[in-house]
């Protein structure tokens, strides 16, 4: 589909406008929830990097994150989430 320059400064003047693009809108962010301290769900991983009893890493895209505890499993995983339980003590972005 062929997007005219016209088109394209109407959507810039638009974005402008409302303070954020429509690019910003419909991308795909990765998304962590914590249920207390026993388990966390992450949406949008892109593999794990490292996995042990004490520290599990996942790999966000630009970032990753490392989940430190203590009797940490993968319980769930698919190609883009997982969920993690045990005792979480540290939830760390590494950039």
């Amino acid at each position: 589909m062929n997007r005219s320059k016209s088109d394209k400064n109407n959507s810039e003047e638009y974005s402008s406008s409302i303070g954020f693009s429509l690019r910003d809108v419909f991308a795909v962010h990765p998304r962590i929830e914590l249920s207390g301290n026993t388990s966390a769900s992450v949406e949008g991983c892109r593999g794990v990097l490292e996995y042990s009893k004490t520290q599990i890493r996942v790999s966000l895209g630009k970032y990753s994150i490392q989940i430190k505890g203590r009797g940490l499993d993968l319980r769930c995983i698919s190609p883009t989430s997982l969920r993690i339980e045990g005792f979480i003590t540290a939830v760390e972005y590494i950039m």
